[in-house]
């Protein structure tokens, strides 16, 4: 019987093309997500932005379900078997600049910048509440990179010099890096994300040079044309939550906000017009959402703010914006945020479409829409963030090798080497009869800056009280699980008066007091009617509650059982506290002011750490035992940060509103000299009155030495 022949119907065709194309999409994922990406970018308009959302989805599935992963052993194999090598991996797909035309015409000049360019003001431009309910902000189209000079120039301070590092090196030897690397980063796996500046000009250049740091995995993801406005439309808190459980990351870099300009509709229909009170409220409990959804992931966010605009009433609106995610950032530890808002404008402060380079060639660095980046305006806004990032820790404490020429005291300022403290004069002499000394130092004042003053201690003229008497207290501890002793200077007889907290840095304990200084302590609490009080802060016990350690409570110890201890045991009048500290000692001063505001009246940090999370990985951290009580900073960051004085300063800065702060390192102190002057400038900035001293000498007790005594005398005048 002959056997009947199978015919391949049209509809039988198209259901093998089909799931031939299915297969291929599936084994080509990564390929074809980056097709579409690229595809969308060629425009502005509606469907454009549909398929670049589509590229973008796929990847993000294709990664769920392991397929790139899957093609990559897939490719291994058949490497392996293949003499020669005739399988190869997909390489980097992310676009690239077109190369120059050789008749490239130059765009029409425009009024050239400098370099002295100062920042726009965030705080005073008040922008009335509009009627428009929203602006439709399209990401910018494609660019062709057809004006490249070899520089560009800084257009404000601190705005980087050099070309985009993804672009062969000038053969000048002028041209160098803004930022340098010089250690091992601290948060190793990078996630981007954003809206279309994440797509074009931004994103691409910063993955690119985050990329060029070693030991960092970076991922960049974005939604184009979505914001924090509209979830009804993308719901950017469901998306960030994915990638923080796909991803795993450490560190958040984002970028959104370029979308945001338009009314909120609350769920409860509830209309709250752009840039009004209740806009800004309802917008800053959105990134706040972010925000504690990352601290929950133990993730750090860095947020960049956006530049300068073209465009009015939209500029207005993005400045708005720019504030309100400022200020929700200042006010939580896992966040910062970068202000470019002046790193574009021109030497006026206003928006340009061009910058000048030093061969007279205009540079576009906005694209038309006077919105997004080119590429150009990308590499300035992110060669100036990574100078900032890496004292933030993208790649260590190094960072840019900023001068510091000038050193701001209160309200004045002055050069740095007139912040420098005179040489202290000899102690005091060893009888028991006190005799005038002089303790020379120098203070500023909200009037005037750098004037130096002296304390006269008493003399023998006056009336001699009752010498100090030297005392060792035992006090058993349920915070450390054991009893633990302190020592006391107490002047006779017992009244209320100033109590000054000494606390001692690593590697020592409580009687190092008495063995570096003898009299000479026993002396100041008799001359300056104080007492002073020396508790064990342990070997490497950092004056805090360890997250790890079993009894290792120090913050409870100190706060709760040694406080409570000395006004039952003693006469202390609790209102003219104080509190000093070196190295270890300095960081504990800090932060137990900072977490206890209304004890502490007056406190002093000598060669103190201003932040722990800068030494989590490095060997200064080691050395410090900050993971014995810490742990990992890789799952304890949030720890790091809360107890940190830098950090804890930027959370909540009127804790120290009410106290007087002296901060005191050496010029030669290769410990902990970049970060006091971190810290300091961290003072200023938020406004809070200090004294921050410069001194010859280095990390030891040489300064150490001279300085406490100073340190006393003037805590005492301050207790008064």
């Amino acid at each position: 019987m002959r056997q009947r022949r199978k015919v391949l119907t049209p509809g039988k065709i198209i259901a093998i093309y089909f799931m031939a194309f299915l297969i291929v999409l599936v084994h080509e994922a990564d390929k074809v997500a980056s097709w579409l990406e690229d595809l969308g970018r060629k425009g502005d308009s509606y469907p454009f932005l549909l398929i670049l959302n589509w590229g973008a989805d796929l990847k993000i599935e294709a990664q769920k379900l392991g397929l790139v992963a899957l093609k990559d052993k897939e490719v291994s194999f058949f490497e392996a078997i293949t003499p020669r090598g005739t399988f190869g991996s997909v390489g980097n797909l992310t676009p690239t600049s077109p190369p120059v035309p050789a008749n490239a015409n130059v765009p029409p000049p425009v009024p050239q910048t400098n370099n002295n360019v100062p920042p726009v003001p965030q705080t005073n431009i008040n922008v009335p509440p509009g009627p428009q309910t929203s602006i439709n902000v399209p990401p910018g189209p494609n660019l062709e990179s057809n004006e490249l000079p070899a520089t560009i120039p800084q257009a404000a301070p601190g705005v980087p010099t050099t070309i985009p590092l993804n672009i062969p090196a000038p053969e000048s030897d002028s041209e160098v890096l803004i930022y340098e690397i010089k250690s091992s980063p601290q948060y190793k796996n990078i996630l981007l994300l954003g809206d279309s500046f994440m797509v074009e000009g931004l994103g691409p250049v910063l993955e690119h040079e985050l990329n060029r740091i070693p030991e960092l995995t970076v991922n960049r993801e974005f939604k184009s044309a979505t914001g924090l406005c509209r979830p009804d439309f993308f719901d950017w808190f469901t998306f960030f939550k994915e990638q923080l459980e796909l991803r795993k990351p450490e560190l958040v870099i984002i970028s959104i906000g370029a979308n945001d300009t338009q009314d909120i509709v609350t769920e409860d229909r509830v209309r709250y017009h752009v840039t009004s009170e209740g806009w800004n409220e309802e917008y800053g409990t959105r990134v706040q959402r972010i925000l504690d959804m990352a601290a929950d992931a133990n993730v750090m966010v860095f947020w960049l703010g956006l530049p300068i605009m073209g465009k009015k009433p939209y500029n207005e609106r993005v400045l708005n914006i720019n504030q309100v995610v400022e200020k929700t950032c200042s006010e939580t530890l896992n966040c910062r945020f970068f202000d470019s808002w002046s790193l574009l404008a021109d030497e006026n402060g206003n928006f340009t479409n061009y910058m000048t380079g030093p061969d007279g060639k205009h540079v576009r660095i906005r694209a038309k829409d006077s919105i997004h980046l080119t590429e150009k305006g990308a590499t300035i806004i992110v060669n100036a963030f990574l100078s900032y990032a890496g004292t933030w820790g993208i790649y260590g404490v190094g960072g840019p090798n900023l001068p510091i020429t000038q050193v701001a005291t209160l309200q004045g300022e002055a050069p740095l080497e007139d912040t420098t403290v005179a040489e202290n004069a000899e102690p005091g002499p060893e009888e028991d009869t006190p005799s005038e000394t002089q303790v020379s130092v120098e203070e500023t004042s909200a009037e005037e800056s750098s004037i130096p003053f002296s304390l006269t201690l008493p003399s023998a003229e006056l009336p001699l009280r009752t010498p100090a008497t030297l005392m060792e207290v035992n006090l058993p501890s349920r915070a450390r699980g054991r009893e633990t002793s302190y020592l006391m200077y107490l002047p006779g007889p017992e009244t209320p008066r100033p109590t000054i907290i000494l606390l001692h840095g690593t590697q020592e304990s409580y009687l190092v007091w008495k063995d570096r200084f003898g009299r000479q302590l026993f002396d100041l609490a008799n001359e300056l009617d104080i007492n002073l009080v020396m508790p064990d802060g342990d070997l490497y016990g950092w004056y805090l509650d360890s997250p790890i350690k079993k009894n290792s409570r120090l913050e409870q110890y100190i706060m709760h059982e040694l406080m409570g201890d000395l006004l039952t045991r003693f006469s202390l009048d609790k209102s003219r506290m104080g509190i000093l500290g070196i190295s270890m000692g300095g960081h504990g001063a800090l932060t137990l002011s900072l977490k206890y505001p209304s004890t502490f009246k007056a406190l002093s940090s000598i060669s103190g750490l201003t932040d722990l999370a800068l030494h989590s990985q490095d060997s200064l951290g080691e050395n410090l035992h900050l993971e014995e009580v810490l742990g990992p900073y890789s799952t304890h960051s949030l720890d790091y940060l809360k107890n940190s004085a830098y950090h804890l300063t930027r959370q909540n800065p009127q804790a120290l509103s009410q106290s007087s702060i002296i901060l005191e390192v050496g010029l030669s102190d290769p410990v902990t000299l970049a970060e006091n002057r971190q810290y300091h400038r961290l003072l200023g900035e938020l406004g809070l009155q200090h004294e921050y001293l410069e001194s010859r000498g280095g990390f030891s007790w040489d300064l150490w030495q001279n300085k406490v005594p100073e340190h006393i005398a003037i805590l005492a005048q301050k207790l008064k």
